[in-house]
């Protein structure tokens, strides 16, 4: 795997492989706001592609600012109902309160 991030928190230390070009962090050298605008709707929609807890600590931190769905209205649909989101694609692999 390329781009990973690693996320360290009281469960242990989790791993995103692949995903550091949807990250916008100002030490992340790999984002890409044009390829996040793109494609980082998927962290939400595909099961096993990011931990939970990672993309949980991202949206709390705004750091995933031009994710959005692909179609009109997207990105308003995404950034306020993610959570939702995630509940219902991820299954087994969200882990919400």
């Amino acid at each position: 795997f390329d781009n990973f991030v690693v996320f360290a928190n009281p469960k242990g230390l989790l791993i995103g492989p692949d995903v550091a070009p949807y990250f916008a962090d100002k030490r992340n050298s790999l984002y890409n706001a044009e390829l996040a605008e793109e494609e980082a709707y998927e962290l939400f929609c595909e099961e096993g592609l990011c931990p939970f807890d990672l993309l949980k600590y991202g949206m709390e931190h705004d750091l995933f600012p031009e994710a959005q769905f692909p179609f009109e209205n997207g990105k308003e649909l995404l950034q306020e109902n993610w959570d939702f989101v995630a509940r219902w694609f991820l299954g087994e692999y969200y882990e919400g309160e």
